[in-house]
């Protein structure tokens, strides 16, 4: 499948993805209209779970599309998943960092609120934001062709992210002034179905949170002498284990 040669990379639930058959309801299938699909465009329809199909349109309109299936490509899921816990930070910072672990191809985001953090949401504030995070992580998923839907959730409080850690195999934190680089860190990292990454807002993470992220498991790990922002550190620290992981191969 060429990136270049189709109308377009959609999701479908995989309830309407059949051996023969796909289709497309709700906004997808009204972009399309818009964007003037009509019978034999061809699209590429993902069932978010490692199905991709060929697809080419049979019907057409503003409520579903229909579109018969010429191949599919089964993507497995990855042998270690990579979870990025994020601190919730201020104004479109964490929509920005969504969008770019997605693209990079990230398993999971967890937001979770710090002691810095500087937003402070009720529970209906943080449920809106939640569904806003999910829209901008499944435009990206489409954008950059994923087989896997990543997952997103959050806002975390402090109570369920340590919980979270304690559950996960190997957590590794940003810490400036950890002793241990993320070069010998990785070389200690044994083979494991998932990893995860903690990076903390703009003014990082208190020394009480890393002290009870360590007691969970978490191991910290300095990126170096420079200071990286809360939106590049989670790019910067996924991009090099991706890498570790051979997922980029």
């Amino acid at each position: 499948m060429s990136p270049t040669d189709h109308h377009g990379h959609f999701f479908t639930d995989p309830t309407l993805f059949t051996e023969t058959t796909v289709y497309l309801r709700g906004t997808d299938a009204h972009h399309l209209k818009v964007r003037r699909a009509r019978q034999g465009d061809k699209i590429h329809v993902g069932d978010g779970a490692g199905r991709m199909a060929e697809a080419i349109i049979f019907t057409s309109t503003g409520a579903e599309v229909t579109a018969t299936i010429n191949e599919v490509t089964v993507v497995p899921p990855p042998a270690t998943r990579l979870v990025v816990f994020q601190g919730l930070a201020k104004s479109g910072k964490v929509d920005w960092v969504v969008e770019k672990l997605v693209e990079l191809g990230v398993d999971e985001i967890v937001v979770f609120a710090a002691g810095r953090s500087v937003p402070k949401w009720d529970h209906a504030k943080a449920d809106s934001v939640r569904l806003r995070w999910e829209r901008v992580a499944h435009a990206a998923s489409k954008q950059s062709e994923r087989a896997w839907l990543p997952q997103v959730t959050g806002p975390l409080d402090r109570e369920a992210l340590l919980e979270r850690v304690k559950a996960m195999p190997a957590v590794l934190v940003a810490d400036p002034d950890a002793d241990r680089s993320l070069r010998a860190a990785l070389m200690d990292l044994a083979d494991v179905p998932e990893v995860g990454i903690v990076v903390g807002p703009e003014s990082g993470l208190s020394r009480d949170e890393i002290a009870q992220l360590i007691d969970a498991g978490a191991v910290p790990v300095s990126l170096g002498a420079q200071i990286l922002r809360t939106e590049t550190a989670g790019l910067a620290l996924s991009a090099v284990i991706m890498f570790h992981l051979e997922r980029f191969a």
